[in-house]
C-alpha cells in the first residue's frame, strides 16, 4: 500500500519540487496499470486572505481558484484518475484524515466531516514467476 499526503500554500511554486516529488515517489510503487484507477482526494483551497498578504484580495482569491484547476490538471496529467475535490469555502479550515483502521478517508471543514471516500484494496496480489532452473552448485563438477 502506497500514501502521500502533500500540504502546499501555493501550487505554482510547489510544482516543480513538492508535488513532482510526491508524484515520483508514487510511480515508483504503484504499478503504471492501475495509476488511472487512482482518484487523489484534494481539498483545502480558502480564498480568504485571514493575513492581509495581498494588497488585493480578489487578484490573491482569483489565484488561489487558478491553483485549485493547476493541481487537478496536474495529477490528470501525471496519470491519475479524477481527483475528488473538497474545497474549503470563504474563512474555513480543512483536515484530511485517514482512517487505517475502517480504510476510509475523509474531510473536515471546521471539525465536522463533510466528504468521505473508501480506501480501496481490491488489487490483485502481485505475482512472481518461479524459475525451473535448478541452482548451480559451484567448484563441483557432476
Amino acid at each position: 500500500m502506497w500514501a502521500g499526503i502533500l500540504h502546499s500554500a501555493d501550487i505554482f511554486l510547489d510544482e516543480g519540487d513538492v508535488v513532482s516529488e510526491l508524484i515520483q515517489g508514487a510511480k515508483q510503487v504503484i504499478p503504471a496499470s492501475i495509476f488511472p484507477s487512482i482518484r487523489p482526494v484534494i481539498c483545502g483551497g480558502d480564498t480568504n486572505d485571514e493575513h492581509g498578504i495581498s494588497d488585493d484580495p480578489e487578484e490573491s482569491a482569483a489565484y488561489i481558484l487558478k491553483g485549485r484547476v493547476k493541481i487537478v490538471e496536474i495529477l490528470k496529467a501525471a496519470g491519475f484518475g479524477e481527483p475528488h475535490a473538497c474545497w474549503s469555502d470563504l474563512g474555513q479550515t480543512a483536515a484530511l484524515v485517514a482512517d487505517l483502521k475502517n480504510l476510509v478517508v475523509y474531510v473536515e471543514h471546521d471539525g465536522k466531516e463533510v466528504e468521505r471516500w473508501p480506501i480501496v484494496q481490491d488489487l490483485e496480489p502481485l505475482t512472481f514467476k518461479a524459475t525451473s532452473k535448478k541452482p548451480r552448485r559451484r567448484g563441483r563438477s557432476s
